[in-house]
């Protein structure tokens, strides 16, 4: 849902039940997180709020969504969907401690990544950028390995193993799957990439 002229402007009509006033919860004190507004609020205007932030019953602090909150704010919202636990001080900080330490260790298939990325028609709302793809293909033209094999070391720690690679910019799906084809004919391992 994009933001318009609804009642709830940016709200997912499944949240409905749980919008409450956005000034009747607040920031968690000492939150150490620095979001990134801008693209929250992109994020916000592309796609709306599509999960409620997590709010601590007992003072109203919110646990995990501080950078939703924000970019609603400053988006001029005035309702916000919540959803509720009800928490002692130390398990609210623990709380907000792995919300954010989870996200920051958490990694990608780039792989999957980049088949996901070919699957939206642009990337308003995603929070990538075209310097992102640029540095998402160059990762992946640096792994000779297909996504579901992993990499094989050498017996000798020190020794690296060498490969050869060739690029190949088609110009369209059909030449590409073509190339493909006739390449692997000819038993050498290929891998599509589009991006």
């Amino acid at each position: 849902m994009t933001v318009d002229d609804h009642a709830r402007p940016g709200i997912a009509p499944d949240l409905a039940d749980l919008v409450v006033p956005i000034d009747s919860v607040r920031p968690f004190p000492g939150n150490a997180r620095r979001h990134n507004l801008e693209k929250i609020i992109e994020s916000l205007r592309a796609n709306g709020q599509y999960r409620p932030i997590v709010v601590n019953r007992r003072g109203g602090e919110i646990l995990a969504g501080n950078g939703t909150h924000a970019a609603a704010q400053q988006l001029g919202w005035a309702e916000i969907a919540v959803t509720w636990v009800d928490v002692d001080d130390n398990t609210a900080r623990k709380i907000v401690l792995v919300d954010n330490k989870a996200n920051d260790d958490a990694g990608y298939d780039d792989h999957l990544l980049a088949d996901l990325l070919n699957q939206v028609d642009d990337l308003i709302g995603t929070g990538y950028t075209p310097e992102d793809l640029d540095d998402l293909a160059t990762r992946l033209l640096d792994d000779p390995d297909e996504p579901d094999e992993p990499a094989k070391l050498s017996e000798d720690p020190v020794e690296m193993r060498e490969t050869w690679q060739v690029i190949i910019n088609c110009h369209d799906e059909d030449q590409q799957q073509a190339i493909y084809e006739r390449l692997s004919a000819e038993g050498l391992r290929c891998r599509v990439l589009s991006l």
